[in-house]
């Protein structure tokens, strides 16, 4: 194997990362990686805990975090 072959095979820390997180989704809310992930009726992806303690607010509607829109 030639260097120009082994070069085109080896990859650095940063691309091996990008390849993990590739199908992880970031909470809007916490803006971490979303721990157990909860998509709402609007398409929103949140943490559980994120969204659970968003709606435990009092308020008088249910309203998603980024768009606003009514959640049941």
């Amino acid at each position: 194997v030639d260097q120009t072959q082994e070069s085109a095979f080896s990859t650095d820390d940063d691309t091996t990362a990008m390849v993990k997180n590739e199908n992880c989704f970031e909470c809007t809310i916490c803006l971490e990686i979303a721990k157990e992930p909860v998509v709402t009726t609007c398409g929103h992806l949140f943490c559980w805990a994120c969204i659970y303690q968003w709606l435990s607010q009092p308020r008088e509607t249910l309203l998603c975090p980024v768009c606003k829109s009514g959640i049941n």
